[in-house]
């Protein structure tokens, strides 16, 4: 009986481990998944209309939003308030529609 409580109680504590693995390469997956998707700005090429209506700190930031970088770390890569970084994501997807909109007439 005492074998057969020690054999339960040794899968039970593999499960669990397969558990917290797979959690573990989860959140691995999707952190990198975030990093190289495309941000909810608009994806444009360096040498698309779109992006040469940018200033050129439009572009740094625009290249910041599309590194998956939350909005915290941009504010810190940046120097600059968290608001300021909002301002920033307006303002470029504001030209970036502009120009699709312009383009789809």
């Amino acid at each position: 009986m005492n074998r057969e409580i020690i054999i339960l109680i040794l899968l039970s504590a593999g499960l669990v481990m397969l558990m917290i693995v797979l959690l573990v390469v989860v959140a691995i997956y999707r952190n990198l998944h975030h990093r190289t998707g495309t941000s909810e700005i608009g994806e444009i090429g360096s040498s698309d209309k779109a992006f040469n209506l940018l200033s050129p700190t439009e572009r740094k930031f625009y290249n910041l939003f599309e590194k998956g970088l939350s909005t915290s770390e941009i504010a810190d890569a940046m120097h600059v308030e968290i608001s300021t970084v909002y301002t920033m994501k307006h303002r470029i997807k504001k030209k970036i529609q502009d120009d699709n909109s312009l383009l789809n007439q």
